[in-house]
């Protein structure tokens, strides 16, 4: 197992918020995945998914160099093309995704960012979430980590369904990955703390 830094609780940064709260909302936590579980996790699914990428554009453009001698400049430009999809862009894409994927517990409503470039926003009703459940990946074991994954009343928002880049699960509302066990058990009870208040009312 590696060992991964424990995520810690950073101050809220309300004037950087990329969602306007609602009348009454207030903002319980603001969660972060733990960097380096994030960048592992998506850095070595990146490769093990462009591997088969590059192993069969390499087979074609091995093919397209046997057979089109003439156009050498055209197949090394490829063969440039394939091995910076395989191997490059993995190792960059998760960096520029890190800062994007942010999650927000409210009063009202979890929140979740994510993006690469640019960002999504995505939201959950406290009110319409019937479980949050650990979960541990094969990866999450390997690293230390725990994810999260919310359950809606009337059907289930599944993070396997939004797959993003290179086959990762993108960091839907309903999904937060790379936590450690304490931080993911202490935003679980969060959400329900959340929910309960609102059902109380």
């Amino acid at each position: 197992m590696v060992n991964v830094p424990l995520n810690t609780k950073q101050p809220i940064q309300m004037a950087n918020l990329p969602f306007q709260l609602e009348e009454g909302e207030k903002i319980i936590d603001e969660v972060i995945p733990n960097k380096r579980g994030f960048l592992l996790q998506r850095v070595m699914g990146g490769m093990f998914g462009s591997l088969f990428i590059g192993v069969f554009m390499l087979i074609w453009v091995v093919g397209f160099v046997n057979g089109l001698t003439s156009n050498l400049a055209l197949s090394i430009a490829l063969a440039v093309v394939v091995a910076f999809v395989t191997f490059i862009t993995p190792l960059i894409m998760p960096f520029l995704a890190y800062d994007k994927f942010k999650y927000w517990v409210t009063n009202q409503r979890v929140v979740g960012s994510r993006g690469v470039i640019s960002y999504d926003i995505e939201s959950v009703s406290v009110d319409s979430i019937n479980d949050v459940v650990l979960t541990r990946t094969v990866s999450d074991r390997i690293l230390g980590l725990s994810s999260l994954t919310i359950t809606v009343v009337g059907g289930y928002l599944n993070p396997h369904l939004r797959v993003g880049a290179y086959g990762q699960m993108a960091g839907t509302a309903n999904f937060f990955p790379a936590l450690t066990p304490d931080r993911a058990a202490e935003v679980q009870k969060e959400i329900f703390d959340a929910r309960n208040a609102i059902k109380k009312k």
